[in-house]
């Protein structure tokens, strides 16, 4: 499911993480967090960035994920904020068509998320 989320609902998401259940982003997403702060400070706001650019806590995002976090699970409350839902096909169907278009598949950046201390 695909759904448009404010900059200001994915930082709350981030802040939502722990080190057991870690969102992973795509390639043109990164940030720097520590999950041993208090939580409303584990992210670095300013290390945001998609393809890029800076987070903007007022712009609006399209995101992909699935019903599970949508709908708040393992804790995400924030993601419950999604609008203009578009269905994309089942996980398993999407990563399989994925595999079929992208084969080989390498792995992306692997600094995407930076442990910050």
């Amino acid at each position: 499911m695909v759904k448009t989320l404010t900059g200001d609902a994915i930082v709350r998401m981030l802040e939502q993480q722990t080190t057991a259940r870690v969102l992973q982003v795509s390639a043109t997403f990164g940030y720097a967090w520590d999950p041993m702060k208090a939580a409303g400070s584990r992210v670095n706001r300013t290390s945001i960035r998609i393809d890029g650019k800076p987070l903007v806590m007022t712009d609006r995002y399209r995101i992909a994920t699935v019903d599970f976090v949508w709908n708040g699970g393992d804790e995400f409350t924030a993601a419950t904020e999604g609008t203009e839902p578009v269905g994309v096909g089942t996980d398993v169907d999407v990563f399989l068509d994925y595999l079929g278009r992208h084969s080989p598949v390498t792995g992306g950046p692997q600094d995407r998320i930076r442990l910050e201390r």
